[in-house]
């Protein structure tokens, strides 16, 4: 039997979505913009490296079974958020946390930091088997 990779990789898309989410906060409470480019170098990381995690959970799990089925839906999901967060931190600048938008992008910060617990909690029940 191989040794899985998918355990030892996904710890840095996970850590580097919620260190985005802490970048966030510290930007917004100190308003310093080195925080919100840090926090955007961040989200980029996370999303590069998210296909190649999903993909060594694949192989791993040698297809998508009804084991992992819930997990690998969460995973395509919050691929689905992090591209949509990108494109607009990435169309809009920090113009995207300004007057009307600042609502919806908390918004989807934080259901992007939910989505990413739930899909790690899911990943955890099918690791340690419970």
């Amino acid at each position: 039997m191989s040794m899985p990779i998918h355990p030892y990789l996904v710890h840095f898309p996970v850590a580097f979505l919620f260190l985005e989410v802490f970048l966030n906060l510290l930007w917004r409470w100190k308003g310093e913009e080195r925080y919100e480019a840090f926090s955007y170098l961040v989200l980029k990381i996370a999303l590069v490296s998210m296909p190649f995690v999903m993909l060594a959970g694949y192989m791993d799990a040698g297809g998508i079974s009804e084991r992992v089925r819930g997990h690998f839906i969460l995973a395509v999901c919050l691929i689905a958020l992090t591209i949509v967060r990108f494109y607009l931190r990435h169309a809009q600048k920090i113009e995207l946390w300004q007057g009307s938008m600042k609502r919806f992008a908390a918004l989807l910060l934080v259901l992007s930091a939910m989505l990413t617990g739930f899909t790690a909690h899911l990943g955890g029940r099918i690791a340690y088997n419970f």
